[in-house]
């Protein structure tokens, strides 16, 4: 029996999308995580396009510089690989790495 697949939605800028598309997404702690003090390495992921495009338009458009082009990824991964985060609905996290061929860009932001 297969594992249940799950879509989710990752944003990025287009010019870290070339190493995605070779090894994947890896977990990492990146600037807003290290602000944040946390200390496991992560992927995070929004439920839905519409959650992605307003936290665009609203505070993770902030955190990018402005000349940077952003792309939206739709990742399609076995759903026991995301966890929920506590008291947040719209994201999902993951430890684990994603693959190349579960990524699927979607648009230029």
């Amino acid at each position: 029996m297969q594992n249940e697949c799950r879509e989710v939605f990752h944003v990025t800028t287009s010019s870290n999308y070339e190493k995605i598309r070779q090894i994947g997404l890896m977990p990492q702690i990146g600037p807003r995580s290290a602000t944040a003090k946390e200390c496991t390495a992560k992927i995070y992921f929004f439920v839905d396009r519409d959650v992605l495009e307003e936290a665009v338009l609203n505070w993770l458009g902030d955190e990018f510089e402005e000349e940077e082009e952003l792309v939206e990824l739709k990742i399609t991964d076995n759903a026991d690989k995301f966890h929920c985060l506590d008291n947040v609905q719209w994201e999902v996290t993951t430890t684990h790495r994603i693959k190349p061929s579960s990524i699927e860009l979607l648009r230029v932001l």
